[in-house]
């Protein structure tokens, strides 16, 4: 057997002609054919965390082609077939395929550590159901780690017992965030050991502080710190705002429509190239 060839999606063009193979509804080697239709999609994920970066094609992907390789029109490895949009489970035209940069990146790590870097500064956010319910715009701590980049930068979490919402980040290295997935993805492209600079608003007042990102599976393994890893389901809802609760749940119909390229399940996001990326801390 000889290996795919690795290609860019870097350099992808909208309109670029694509192949997928796979075994859609058990049929194995089907190959088909389509273009890219857009670029930098993003995929939720489980746990509130997006893959950036994804490739959008309308070649048919169905219940089986999720793994598959995506080529471009030399054969090369441009991306993993992941996820479909479609109301009824199967191929309508909107497929997504993890691309081969973010593959070359992940693989390494988890061929030699088991699983790939999580990007975070220690921090449990609170659900961003019950945020955008409550009308806050931000990212609300619900817990800080104890020995954290965090809680060595003096970070705040929402309290209780008093209603108080301590610190919201609001920002990080210039750019707003209004969501966690925002403040996540902003995390990611700082990097592990990158120090970045948050902006944060403490009741009326914003301030700036420059925290480490660090690795939180190395931390989740060598840092007894309760509540990382959870994230507390505190209720928000007595500072909703009128609109905030339809809002909130606009934002997740949409999500509901995604369907795994593996199998036909009802609703929910399978990934299979970022293995257990998953977990809801920051």
């Amino acid at each position: 057997l000889r290996p795919v060839p690795l290609g860019s999606s870097r350099d992808l063009r909208i309109g670029q002609t694509v192949y997928a193979i796979g075994n859609p509804f058990g049929l194995q080697r089907t190959l088909t054919k389509g273009l890219v239709s857009a670029l930098d999609r993003e995929l939720p994920t489980a746990n509130f965390r997006e893959v950036a970066g994804v490739i959008q094609t309308d070649a048919a992907i169905n219940p089986g082609n999720s793994g598959g390789p995506l080529l471009d029109s030399a054969g090369r490895l441009i991306g993993v077939n992941t996820a479909i949009r479609s109301a009824s489970g199967s191929s309508s035209g909107i497929g997504f395929a993890i691309p081969v940069d973010l593959v070359n990146r992940v693989v390494p790590s988890l061929i030699n550590r088991g699983q790939a870097p999580l990007p975070g500064i220690g921090v449990t956010p609170i659900s961003p159901d019950q945020v955008a319910r409550a009308g806050i715009s931000g990212v609300v701590l619900g817990a800080v780690g104890r020995g954290t980049p965090a809680a060595s930068a003096g970070l705040q979490p929402y309290n209780p017992q008093t209603g108080d919402l301590g610190d919201v980040i609001v920002g990080v290295n210039g750019r707003p965030v209004q969501t966690l997935s925002t403040f996540v993805g902003e995390l990611e492209r700082a990097g592990i050991d990158a120090t970045v600079e948050l902006t944060v608003r403490r009741g009326e007042k914003e301030r700036r502080v420059r925290v480490k990102v660090i690795d939180l599976r190395g931390l989740a393994a060598g840092v007894p710190s309760r509540g990382i890893l959870h994230h507390p389901r505190q209720a928000l809802i007595q500072r909703q705002q009128p609109g905030a609760a339809d809002a909130g749940r606009g934002g997740n119909d949409g999500i509901r429509q995604f369907q795994p390229a593996m199998a036909a399940q009802p609703d929910g996001l399978a990934l299979d190239v970022v293995a257990e990326a998953n977990h809801f801390a920051a």
